[in-house]
């Protein structure tokens, strides 16, 4: 898997996961990483979305349209929980 310049976010941390040696994220990657992480925390937890939306924009300082947007690829990276 070659990440390009232009890849997404999603893909980059990705590659990350598929091989974190050869595809290191940046500062700002690695903060949303940590975001998903968080998201699946709550999701094993069994907190609603909305739950989750509202902590992830008091705990991490981002809208609610990001929150949500997090969410979505926390599910799509780690899978529906």
């Amino acid at each position: 898997m070659l990440v390009a310049i232009g890849d997404s976010t999603f893909e980059k941390i990705q590659a990350f996961y598929i091989n974190p040696e050869s595809y290191p994220l940046s500062e700002k990657h690695e903060q949303i990483r940590q975001r998903w992480v968080f998201v699946v925390a709550l999701l094993l937890k069994t907190y609603s979305k909305i739950k989750i939306a509202n902590t992830l924009v008091q705990d991490f300082g981002i809208s609610q349209a990001q929150a949500f947007v997090d969410i979505r690829n926390a599910e799509n990276m780690f899978g529906s929980i």
